[in-house]
């Protein structure tokens, strides 16, 4: 996990003014809501379409874990591996026996 905090550490910048990180990967449990989040894209894991979007998934993590994150429509064409972004309000669920992170679709 080393590599993650080094680049991560590297690339950040201050997140935007009106967003507090408010946890890590590693406390997130399904059915959290509301997280605001800074995470980096580590590697695009899916990119399928659906019945009316279009869905990205990326493994993405920060200093103390990892987890699936699913991007939705043209914000999946717009990041790529390597990315650092601040997430907020996502929220986690159970999907397939995976714990997902997902993004607002709006």
């Amino acid at each position: 996990m080393k590599i993650f905090t080094d680049l991560l550490n590297r690339k950040i910048m201050d997140p935007p003014i009106n967003l507090k990180i408010n946890k890590n990967i590693c406390e997130l449990n399904p059915g959290d809501k509301n997280l605001d989040l800074k995470v980096m894209l580590i590697q695009q894991t899916a990119k399928n379409r659906l019945k009316e979007s279009k869905l990205t998934q990326f493994l993405v993590a920060d200093h103390s874990g990892s987890i699936l994150c699913n991007f939705y429509d043209e914000w999946g064409d717009k990041v790529k591996e390597g990315d650092i972004l601040f997430l907020k309000g996502a929220y986690v669920s159970v999907f397939k026996n995976d714990m997902i992170l997902y993004t607002s679709r709006y």
